[in-house]
């Protein structure tokens, strides 16, 4: 449940408590994003580097670190193949 004194905070938190939960690191070091964030990449940034740019600023410093360090060593490999958008999950989740 939301309040109105705070929702601004609230609502601030759960994205970055959604961010942090659905973004991840592959086995392989590819950056794994929800179908969520893919379908409304253009309200959050421009393309794909600002979008993983827009990601890595809900993270917390050192998951942050992470993140750039992985994507820093596939330089010679284009963006888009460092990326694995999982398929949206229909069924209602609750997670506490």
């Amino acid at each position: 449940m939301y309040t109105a004194s705070q929702i601004e905070s609230e609502l601030e938190t759960a994205k970055k408590e959604y961010i942090q939960a659905a973004v991840g690191i592959s086995k392989n070091d590819n950056f794994i994003i929800p179908k969520l964030l893919d379908w409304y990449q253009l309200d959050f940034s421009e393309d794909l580097m600002t979008l993983l740019d827009w990601v890595c600023l809900q993270f917390t410093y050192e998951l942050r670190n992470e993140v750039l360090s992985c994507l820093d060593n596939k330089t010679s490999v284009p963006l888009s193949a460092s990326v694995h958008v999982v398929p949206y999950d229909f069924i209602f989740m609750y997670l506490i």
